[in-house]
């Protein structure tokens, strides 16, 4: 049975006496979901991290879920009454091929039946190199569901909690001691295409169709929005109309556009080249539904292999969606609630990346989706 304390202080103080507490009551292992509002740093939290008895993982968030309510503010503490395997990787940005390393030296403590939490740096770079390293250690039946952590302003900062301490640049797997049904969703909508990806590097994206992205991008933007996309208002437009990029299924894997670099349009993950992608755009009721959507895959697929009530949920929801939802956006927290019908232990997080996968599918980065895991 998993515990939960909310810290409404932010001071090392007060967030060790919640962790104690936990501690106390049987706790080996703890989930710290933090607000950035909070304004944690190394300096405030690596000294008390580094000498807690209990096993740490978790992330700094724009905002939190807890109770199935949003938190601006205050931290929230999941205890569980196991010392559960954790894996740390660090310094993801540096090399693709030691991400590739580092996740074949730790990843074998993972098994293809277990179910993995993972929190990272949602600002950097590799992370798909890391999913997909982790899903060819772990097995094709496995299931992950995790969260980019950061801040809103896309400003990189330590934002991952480690018995390390606080860390930037990093990423921390749990192997959880009970299994995870998973649904997945976006909700947006074709707008425009589908472009071919003729160039791109990484997260830069370079030519759709042999023209430059950018202005590919920008054109039917303006149109469809009937404003000019600037540097000062880049994101407050583009935060509505991500790109899909069509996986192997036919599927739309969302990519969050973040700035222009040049004729370039840098994204928020990768696009790979000879991709087909499309231009959305994003509608209230069809979000909401999604998300609604999501719930019931989840709880659909529990209820198929399980006599028992759902304990809990966990809820990674991309923080662009709240700020396109505005004061709608309780409706789609409310829409996942009820859809499950569960009065368990409700957490998450608004996130700036999503990580998930469906049964016996590759894991994958995801954005401006929202991710619902039952247990």
């Amino acid at each position: 049975m998993l515990l939960t304390r909310f810290c409404y202080q932010n001071t090392a103080s007060a967030l060790r006496n919640c962790i104690d507490d936990l501690a106390e009551k049987g706790a080996l292992t703890v989930l710290i979901l933090a607000c950035e509002a909070d304004g944690w740093t190394p300096e405030l939290l690596n000294a008390m991290l580094k000498t807690v008895k209990v096993s740490i993982a978790g992330g700094i968030f724009p905002n939190i879920i807890h109770e199935h309510e949003v938190r601006e503010s205050g931290t929230a503490i999941i205890g569980i009454p196991q010392r559960l395997d954790i894996a740390v990787l660090r310094n993801l940005s540096e090399k693709e091929s030691r991400v590739h390393a580092a996740v074949h030296k730790q990843g074998k403590i993972f098994g293809p039946s277990d179910s993995l939490l993972i929190f990272v740096d949602g600002l950097a770079q590799h992370i798909e190199r890391l999913v997909s390293s982790l899903y060819t250690v772990a097995g094709s039946s496995v299931n992950a569901v995790g969260a980019g952590a950061g801040h809103s302003d896309m400003v990189q900062r330590p934002c991952v909690f480690t018995n390390q301490g606080l860390l930037d640049d990093a990423a921390i797997i749990v192997k959880l001691p009970f299994k995870t049904y998973t649904g997945i969703k976006h909700g947006w909508q074709l707008l425009q295409g589908p472009y071919s990806v003729t160039k791109s590097k990484g997260n830069s994206l370079k030519a759709l169709n042999y023209e430059h992205a950018y202005g590919v991008y920008r054109t039917q933007v303006e149109a469809a929005c009937g404003r000019k996309l600037l540097d000062n208002n880049f994101f407050d437009i583009t935060r509505n109309y991500p790109l899909g990029v069509q996986d192997a299924h036919g599927r739309q894997i969302v990519r969050d556009p973040i700035r222009m670099e040049g004729r370039d349009l840098v994204c928020l993950g990768g696009v790979p080249e000879n991709a087909m992608v499309y231009i959305l755009q994003g509608d209230s009721e069809k979000l909401i539904r999604s998300a609604a959507g999501a719930a019931n895959k989840a709880c659909t697929s529990f209820y198929k292999h399980n006599n028992t009530a759902i304990e809990g949920m966990m809820v990674f929801d991309c923080i662009s969606r709240k700020m396109l939802l505005g004061e709608n956006f309780v409706h789609e927290l409310n829409a996942i609630k009820e859809v499950s019908q569960t009065n368990g232990l409700g957490f998450g997080a608004l996130t700036i990346s999503e990580i998930a996968n469906g049964s016996n599918a590759p894991i994958n980065l995801l954005n401006k989706s929202v991710v619902v895991s039952v247990f």
